[in-house]
């Protein structure tokens, strides 16, 4: 028996059902993944921008920086090292550090004190105090200096500390620190190189044992 009229009537949903009946938007999740992906849109730009400003602000400070101490290097003495070599040849037997002075002033009546250290770190034992000869007690600007000691002071030592301590014409007291490693000796020439490492801290020299 088909249905009648009323039956389909009675079988359509009410306006009050079709409402329930219709999907649920979720505004508050719409509105998060938006202000999510805003926030995306916006931040990565924003951290471009600022990691460029970082950038930008490390350089400037590097030369800031690199200028003050070619500023301070122009207007004092400045040592700058050749290198450490020891010679045990028995004509020639000495252990030589050579610098040169690099400021715009003359050092003058320096010294060197060496330092042998088990470890870059390890606690200095002195080893000796030399002068340092330019022309005599004087390093002119520009110009080199060395400073000499018997090689065989350093034998048991991979590492040497030598700390340079020397005056300008004021009397304004300088000092600074190098720090050199043993090498292999060249059996031809009896010679043995040190290769200079990182600056070390002024403050190592005033640890070292008496």
């Amino acid at each position: 028996m088909s249905p009648g009229p009323d039956e389909f009537e009675s079988a359509a949903p009410t306006p009050v059902e079709a409402a329930n009946l219709a999907p649920v938007v979720d505004w508050r999740s719409r509105a998060s993944d938006w202000l999510e992906h805003a926030g995306k849109l916006v931040g990565i730009p924003s951290l471009i921008v600022g990691l460029v400003a970082l950038c930008l602000s490390a350089i400037g400070l590097s030369y800031i920086v690199a200028n003050y101490r070619l500023a301070v290097a122009a207007n004092r003495p400045f040592l700058v090292s050749n290198g450490l070599k020891a010679d045990f040849d028995a004509r020639s037997a000495d252990t030589q550090v050579g610098f040169i002075n690099v400021g715009k002033l003359t050092g003058r009546r320096r010294m060197l004190i060496l330092f042998s250290l088990s470890e870059p770190d390890a606690r200095p034992v002195k080893l000796v105090v030399v002068p340092i000869v330019g022309a005599g007690t004087n390093v002119f600007a520009g110009h080199g200096a060395t400073a000499r000691f018997d090689p065989h002071l350093s034998d048991n030592a991979p590492f040497i500390l030598a700390c340079a301590k020397y005056f300008d014409d004021t009397g304004t007291t300088y000092e600074q620190a190098f720090l050199f490693q043993r090498g292999e000796i060249d059996q031809a020439t009896k010679q043995l190189p040190y290769s200079e490492l990182a600056q070390p801290n002024q403050d190592r020299c005033s640890v070292a044992e008496p």
